[in-house]
């Protein structure tokens, strides 16, 4: 089923092929995602707009990732600056399990229906 996280996933793809110098023009690239499961094709419109309001988005979540951290440019942190969620349904697709705590509450085993954060 398509998702607007879909277009940015594919427009991040487009701003990749423009980065790495496989073309020189946006006008030369067609973006169209297949949902094989549904047989559903989708053109996405691609133009400089998009590509400069993705390249925001990724800069502030970049930003948003790096405010926690003690020591931003050497990637540095603190397990204080990264406090344990309520919903503990999350810990069930957290990449961090193994070295969380919070995995062993009750309602944040692996089994069971997954929440939404």
């Amino acid at each position: 089923m398509p998702r607007e996280v879909d277009d940015n996933q594919i427009v991040g793809y487009a701003l990749f092929a423009l980065h790495k110098g496989w073309t020189d023009s946006v006008d030369k690239i067609d973006l169209v995602l297949g949902y094989l499961v549904t047989g559903q094709w989708k053109i996405v419109p691609v133009n400089q707009q998009k590509l400069d309001a993705l390249t925001e988005k990724i800069r502030r979540e970049i930003g948003e990732m790096k405010r926690p951290l003690v020591d931003p440019v050497n990637n540095v942190a603190e397990e204080q600056g990264f406090p344990m969620t309520d919903n503990v349904r999350s810990c069930r697709r957290c990449f961090y399990r193994a070295a969380c705590d919070g995995s062993k509450r009750p309602g944040a085993e692996l089994n069971g229906s997954t929440g939404s954060h």
